[in-house]
């Protein structure tokens, strides 16, 4: 499976960093789609907490949805950083800065002499 892949890989002529950012790339939205995920399970346990009013067996369960999506959210954002750690020590940044638009001070008609 992995042959075909390396193969188009060599006849693109990428290079091995541009396989390793496209891939990290990938990997670094699929982790924020399942961190949003993570986040709503939290919440859907919030809410079920609320709802239980008091029912012993609701709030057991409750709190299992809440701890889940906590454990959740820590692991997504420990794979997160993981991955802006390699990134940073492979050279592999894609951020780039955007440049202000610079304006030079024109002279309106007025304040020009004759």
């Amino acid at each position: 499976m992995l042959i075909p892949i390396a193969q188009a890989a060599a006849e693109a002529k990428f290079t091995i960093v541009q396989i390793i950012s496209n891939a990290t790339d990938l990997i670094r939205q699929v982790v924020v789609l399942v961190f949003v995920l993570a986040v709503a399970v939290f919440a859907w346990g919030i809410v079920k907490m609320i709802s239980a009013a008091g029912n012993a067996e609701k709030l057991k369960q409750a709190k299992g949805i809440i701890w889940w999506g906590i454990i959740g959210m820590f692991v997504l954002a420990a794979i997160g950083g993981i991955i802006a750690f390699l990134r940073g020590e492979l050279g592999i940044d894609t951020i780039t800065n955007i440049k202000a638009p610079q304006f030079t001070p024109q002279s309106s008609p007025a304040q020009q002499q004759p």
